[in-house]
């Protein structure tokens, strides 16, 4: 068995979710006539929502024999957690277009929200994949937004690969230009696997803010039929304005791996002749690692395309781990060819890595082979001694001891002992307590409760209750809370209970407390409830509420309520509304008008903040009904910030109509700021209608920021257009501080460009300032173009000072040379 699969099926559950929902299944496909369909708008709420497909009379799909879905999902909800992920996605999956919508809302009543919403995900990407138009019809009656956008994604996709001018036709249709937005990219990638041209001509007429957005999932469809056409575009996304933020590098791999599979010569041959540079390195990097297993000794040959350091030595190591488990002569042939000791070693662990598992005892050899290996290595002697000593624990143990004292020397002894778990717990357990006290043997501890609480998790505990208090340590004691597995957790509670108290035993409750909560929340929540009053019991609660919220939200709200005032209540208050709010803002807001002070308030933010982004007009017209007792000005932020994710216009109009005040502004500025990260130059040309006066300056300095950082070439054309004054100084600064962190070369272009004037003097000014610690050269030399003596002074001497630290040498010579005066050349050449 490989030593990291314990924890690399922790990891898979942990993210069940995500995991879950990146798989694609062949969808249940269900006899029936082929419907027609029409363009039709239909009402969602009271919002307006236009939906392509309207099944005609006589086209009703038929079924086969009727199923109990209900009691399916009833069944599930009583087996573990591991085996009721992966049932219920089978029951997800194997659902009929037909049977879908009953599903759904069985899903609603039945199951718990971590189970629900991923239920909901993979039944309605099943049901897209065969019907995208139905799909489209049923999800614009979902009233939460996410929900409707989540549910059309992969419908818009399916049908722009099926009808690309009814897919456009529908999306055009939207009302809401954020829906139309952030749906875009489904539609360019489904048009992609049809006809890229058309998808790539579509991109490109774009604006800017938009073909970012919308590039990513194009290229990735691309790579499939065009993979050099993806590359190009991959690389062009990287070098563009900000640098690789967009995800330029990530793309180009993606689109390499799915190359290197289709034609992996031609794919070779373009990255060789790519220019030298940052993406050079990344996509032979990348090239590497993909070639490792499918053509190792090729991956190897581009090692001199690499330059040294530690991107290098990690790729050299996985390379050579792909090596080993597919010619493990070749690779130890390649690795005699290997001169830098660097390399050499890197080589030596990904092969050590590979042979763990089919023939420890070389892996070992090799690792001996390593001298004074690095601190970031030895983890590997762990992983080799656990499986060297599950297949011989008298050699692994005898090669432990000829390893020299040291880092690797302790972590191979964890590891033997965690691997001789299997054959004899107590024997390993006895070896642990026989190491010195320290970081060593509370790793080998750790590494052993790990192995043997998956085994045998009584016999893991009983042993865990007589350590030695010293050893009790709360990451070695950790591993019982997450390795539990099917262990009594009334019996973990009481030994945790047992221990000294102080925060590493509440830590280790609470965390119990979240663990339990997740298998059997009403349990849970009974035995954190009658812990004695304090630190520990409001920690426990903290944990358990997250699930008992969704569950029963009534009751953990009404648990908090009666809570004495103070942080805890606090805590426990914010979790309720915000899970309450996503499923009935309603009833929360009912709740939260029974509170009173500062907590009312607070839970009236959350739980409005999350009912705009559901229904703005309900939640609207809640605010609109609240007795005038009630402080509306700070639930006015909320409201605009989540409005404006989904419906910037209409929350700006609706910021704009709030009476004079700070409440007013106070929406207005977030509203923009939320429209500003999605469309920035929408936002833009929304702010220059503005008349001039404070609440145009107040608009431009609430979106600048999130406009510098989306688009700065696009925002410095903005500000260009401003008069002289605050708000362009402003702007400007702002600008800059953004942009030069992102790309300074750039930054110094556009400043080079700007005729002198006050603002350029701030802008320099802004520029020095953050170049000083991130290029001070760079800083010195424009610190002499600022016009103010004792500015330009001041900011010569920090660029100096920075300078002297990373390139002593030069920054003398300048400083020197400069014209300081004596006074100052000699303050920052002080010995």
């Amino acid at each position: 068995m490989k030593s990291g699969y314990v924890a690399v099926a922790a990891a898979v559950m942990a993210g069940g979710v995500g995991f879950l929902a990146g798989q694609r299944h062949a969808p249940v496909r269900e006899t029936a006539a082929v419907p027609t369909y029409s363009v039709a708008p239909v009402a969602t709420g009271s919002v307006a929502v236009a939906v392509v497909p309207t099944l005609s009379p006589g086209a009703r799909p038929t079924t086969n024999a009727r199923r109990d879905i209900e009691a399916e999902i009833r069944a599930l909800l009583h087996e573990p957690a591991q085996r009721r992920w992966l049932k219920l996605s089978d029951v997800a999956r194997s659902l009929r277009p037909s049977e879908v919508p009953a599903a759904l809302e069985l899903a609603d009543r039945l199951l718990p929200m971590q189970w629900r919403d991923q239920f909901k995900y993979q039944a309605i990407e099943n049901w897209a994949l065969q019907d995208p138009q139905a799909v489209l019809q049923f999800a614009a009656g979902f009233k939460a937004r996410s929900e409707r956008v989540n549910a059309w994604r992969e419908a818009v996709k399916e049908l722009a690969r099926r009808d690309p001018r009814a897919a456009q036709t529908w999306l055009d249709a939207l009302p809401a230009a954020a829906d139309r937005r952030e749906l875009l990219p489904q539609l360019l990638s489904g048009l992609a696997e049809t006809d890229p041209k058309g998808a790539l001509e579509r991109l490109n007429s774009l604006p800017v803010g938009q073909r970012r957005a919308a590039r990513q999932a194009l290229i990735q469809s691309i790579a499939e039929s065009d993979p050099m056409q993806a590359a190009k575009l991959a690389l062009a996304e990287g070098g563009s304005a900000g640098g690789m933020r967009y995800g330029g590098d990530d793309g180009l791999a993606s689109v390499l791996q799915t190359w290197i599979g289709q034609d992996p010569k031609t794919a070779l041959d373009w990255v060789r002749q790519l220019p030298e540079g940052a993406r050079k390195r990344r996509a032979v990097r990348d090239t590497m690692q993909q070639m490792a297993f499918q053509d190792p000794k090729v991956a190897v040959d581009l090692l001199d395309q690499l330059p040294r350091g530690a991107e290098r030595e990690a790729t050299i190591q996985n390379v050579f781990q792909g090596f080993a488990g597919k010619d493990p002569d070749a690779a130890r042939a390649a690795l005699q060819r290997i001169a830098d000791p660097n390399d050499r070693s890197a080589a030596e662990m990904g092969l050590a890595q590979d042979l763990a598992s089919s023939d420890p005892a070389a892996a070992a050899e090799l690792l001996s082979s390593m001298k004074s290996p690095r601190a970031d290595r030895v983890w590997a002697f762990q992983n080799v001694a656990t499986e060297f000593a599950q297949k011989d624990p008298k050699a692994a143990m005898a090669w432990v001891q000829s390893l020299p004292q040291g880092p690797a020397r302790t972590q191979a002894m964890a590891g033997a002992i965690s691997g001789m778990v299997e054959t004899d717990p107590q024997g390993a357990g006895a070896l642990a307590m026989q190491m010195p006290m320290g970081e060593g043997r509370n790793t080998a501890v750790q590494a052993l409760l790990q192995r043997w609480t998956a085994q045998d998790p009584d016999g893991a505990l009983a042993w865990a209750k007589q350590l030695p208090a010293e050893s009790l340590k709360r990451e070695s004691l950790q591993t019982l809370v997450w390795q539990m597995g099917e262990m009594d957790p009334k019996q973990l509670a009481g030994f945790f209970a047992g221990l000294p108290a102080g925060e590493s035993q509440r830590q280790l409750l609470g965390d119990l407390a979240g663990r339990w909560a997740d298998t059997d929340t009403e349990a849970a929540v009974a035995w954190a409830r009658q812990l004695p009053e304090g630190k520990t019991r409001d920690s426990a609660m903290e944990r358990v509420t997250h699930q008992w919220s969704m569950q029963d939200p009534e009751a953990a709200g009404t648990y908090a309520k009666d809570l004495p005032p103070g942080q805890a209540r606090d805590q426990l208050l914010s979790t309720v509304a915000d899970r309450w709010s996503n499923t009935d803002p309603d009833k929360a807001a009912e709740f939260a008008m029974g509170l009173t002070g500062k907590a009312r308030g607070d839970m009236l933010r959350s739980v409005v903040g999350n009912w705009v982004a559901r229904d703005p007009q309900e939640a609207l017209k809640f605010i609109g009904a609240l007795p005038g007792d009630v402080g509306r000005d700070p639930l006015y932020e909320p409201i605009a910030s989540r409005w404006a994710a989904t419906d910037p216009a209409a929350a700006i109009a609706w910021a704009q109509g709030l009476p004079e005040g700070e409440g007013r502004s106070t929406a207005i500025a977030s509203a923009l700021g939320t429209w500003a990260s999605q469309s920035p130059q929408e936002a833009a040309q929304f702010v220059s209608g503005l008349p001039a006066g404070p609440a145009k300056e107040g608009a431009v300095s609430s979106m600048m920021g999130t406009y510098a950082q989306a688009d700065p070439r696009a925002a410095a054309q903005w500000i260009a257009g401003f008069p002289e004054g605050t708000m362009r100084d402003n702007a400007q600064t702002t600008l800059v501080s953004q942009w030069s962190r992102e790309d300074p070369a750039a930054t110094a272009t556009w400043l080079n460009g700007l005729s002198e004037s006050e603002s350029r003097q701030s802008a320099i000014s802004a520029f020095v300032g953050q170049m000083s610690n991130q290029e001070p050269e760079v800083a010195w030399t424009w610190a002499g173009a600022i016009a103010d003596d004792n500015q330009r002074v001041s900011q010569l001497e920090n660029a100096a000072r920075n300078w002297l630290r990373v390139d002593p040498a030069r920054a003398t010579a300048a400083i020197q040379s400069s014209g300081l005066s004596p006074e100052v050349i000699a303050r920052l050449l002080k010995p």
